[in-house]
This record gives structure tokens, sequence and C-alpha cells, in this order.
């Protein structure tokens, strides 16, 4: 008789990355996103906030992967992460991929690692008039400036 298997985490995009934060990797997908996926699912699992999640769903029986696929198809890795731990996961990608090149930011106007980016005109059926295209905006806008919004 074959032992029981358990659940697999499900680490589909949707799961890991928002439209957002997986905005830089459009350009050259699916460079760097493996590493991303794991980079930033470890970081998560450092997280008071993320283990105490986890423990709750576990306290009403399910396996510890049901609980994390559960979490995370309710919100994504990324959008989980403190700000500055999903800068620092950004930063590890671009020293070990190379994914990005560096060029002035539309937005802040530093040169810095970045990807073209764009804000859609509507987010949770709010206008946010036409969409913007930005030729390059670094990974540290992604990150912390509240105009960017996918």
């Amino acid at each position: 008789m074959m032992p029981p298997t358990e659940p697999q985490i499900q680490l589909t995009p949707e799961r890991v990355i928002c439209g957002r934060h997986g905005e830089p990797f459009k350009a050259r997908w699916p460079m760097g996103y493996v590493r991303f996926s794991v980079t930033a699912l470890e970081c998560l699992c450092t997280q008071q906030a993320w283990a105490d999640a986890v423990q709750v769903i576990q306290d009403m029986g399910q396996h510890q992967n049901i609980a994390v696929n559960y979490l995370l198809g309710e919100v994504p890795i990324c959008c989980r992460l403190p700000v500055a731990d999903l800068f620092d996961v950004y930063a590890e990608i671009q020293r070990n991929d190379h994914v990005w090149e560096a060029k002035p930011c539309t937005l802040c106007r530093k040169t810095a690692p970045g990807a073209p980016g764009r804000r859609l005109p509507r987010r949770g059926g709010k206008s946010l008039g036409p969409t913007t295209q930005w030729r390059h905006v670094c990974i540290r806008c992604v990150c912390y400036n509240p105009r960017v919004v996918y």
C-alpha cells in the first residue's frame, strides 16, 4: 500500500505575484520569475503574521499546505510581504539573474534597474484616466511609488 500523498503548494503566477509587482517581469518573461517565487516564499515564511494566519487554518483541522494554498488564493505572496522585504527580493533577483537594465526612471529620474511600465485606466472600478505608458520604471518605484498602479 502506498503512503498517502500530502497536498502540494500551488505556486501559480497569480498566487505569487500581482499585476503591479509582476509588470517588471513582462518584457523578459519568465526570466527571474522562478527565483522570485522561491525567494519571496522563503521571505514570507519568516513573517510572524503569515505563520499566525497559516496556524489559524491548521487549527481548524486543515493540512499546512492547504492553509498556504487558501491564503495565497486570497492575496499573492508579493502583496503579503513588507515593502522593504519585497524590494530586497527584487534586488536578489537582479544580483543573480540580471533581469532588468539600469536606465533613468520615468517617475523618480534616478538611473536604476527596472522595466517598461504602464498604469491601467481602471482599478477596482475607479477610473484612473487613460492608460499611461512609462518608458522605464525602476524597481524602487514599483515597490514604493503610489503612482505605480497596475
